[in-house]
């Protein structure tokens, strides 16, 4: 399984979950299978709700599926859906009538109405005058696929890159010795350092005068 903070991670790719959404709702109109589309609802409080139209015409026919043109395409019941466990059911007088329970949700108890309303729950809900029943709620995800061959490449390059960055801070201390070919049994001693400048003078001072004692 693949979630937000959980990628795929095979032969050299890495599977992201880039989005998540509801894409459909499987239904029963009178015990005739129906599938619905459900599409995401502009919301400006940034809750995330997504909704489907069923027309009167479809869910009031004899049979559902024989249905092949809607005269009434602006008159039906809305459902709406925030997650994959419970969907509202909207009338055709815009009221809420009920709410379907998802047969995958967890749930302790199946009640025909809430408590101290007239709104149905459960599974099936009768609105307008024909009974729905929820069958289940269908997601969707959105996938990233990254392969990126050269990231072994990189890391071998700071491997070696580490090693060197410390060396480069060690102290180190450089002293050259040489005899003057003009002038007999002169000595030239020069030296360099990365760190502390002035002890490294007197360390070369105190060693020139240790040797000539």
């Amino acid at each position: 399984e693949i979630y937000v903070n959980k990628p795929l991670r095979y032969g050299g790719a890495t599977i992201y979950q880039a989005d998540w959404s509801l894409d459909r709702l499987q239904l029963f109109i009178k015990n005739v299978p129906v599938v619905v589309p459900l599409k995401l609802v502009p919301d400006e409080s940034g809750l995330r709700l997504w909704a489907a139209f069923l027309p009167l015409e479809l869910l009031q026919a004899e049979d559902p599926g024989s249905v092949k043109t809607i005269s009434k395409p602006d008159v039906g019941v809305v459902l709406v859906a925030e997650n994959m466990r419970n969907v509202q059911v909207f009338g055709s007088d815009k009221k809420l009538q009920g709410i379907l329970r998802s047969p995958l949700a967890s749930a302790t108890a199946v009640t025909d109405k809430l408590p101290d309303t007239p709104v149905q729950f459960g599974e099936t809900v009768t609105v307008d005058g024909s009974e729905l029943r929820l069958d289940r709620v269908l997601g969707a995800t959105g996938l990233i696929i990254k392969n990126d061959p050269g990231v072994p490449l990189v890391y071998l390059g700071f491997a070696l890159l580490m090693p060197a960055t410390l060396l480069s801070v060690l102290p180190f201390g450089q002293v050259w010795a040489a005899v003057s070919e003009d002038k007999k049994g002169q000595l030239l001693i020069s030296g360099r350092t990365n760190r502390n400048q002035p002890a490294f003078e007197d360390e070369m001072k105190a060693a020139v005068i240790t040797g000539l004692a």
